[in-house]
């Protein structure tokens, strides 16, 4: 399961996790180099390659990643390692 809340996002740990955005850089799309960064602690960060198409980008958290998860985190999205937003929180269930 995942929800959307403006910029929260909340889903349950321990399932595969598809984050869905659409990312522009002055109205143009930008179709290249994103990823999703997930901050499990300041020294544990997971990074996710985003596959585009569509015109959106999507951000496929494996399983394995969040098991035994659970609570608040963040996340930012990024483009070639420089980070596109501030951090945003994410809730694993």
């Amino acid at each position: 399961m995942i929800e959307y809340l403006a910029n929260a996002i909340r889903a349950t740990a321990g399932e595969e996790i598809v984050i869905v955005a659409n990312i522009a850089e002055d109205g143009v799309d930008v179709t290249s180099g994103c990823g999703f960064m997930l901050h499990i602690s300041e020294d544990n960060v997971l990074h996710i390659d985003g596959e585009y198409r569509d015109e959106l980008w999507f951000f496929t958290i494996p399983a394995e990643l969040t098991k035994g998860l659970k609570g608040r985190y963040s996340y930012c999205l990024c483009r070639d390692k420089n980070t596109l937003c501030f951090q945003e929180p994410i809730y694993l269930m």
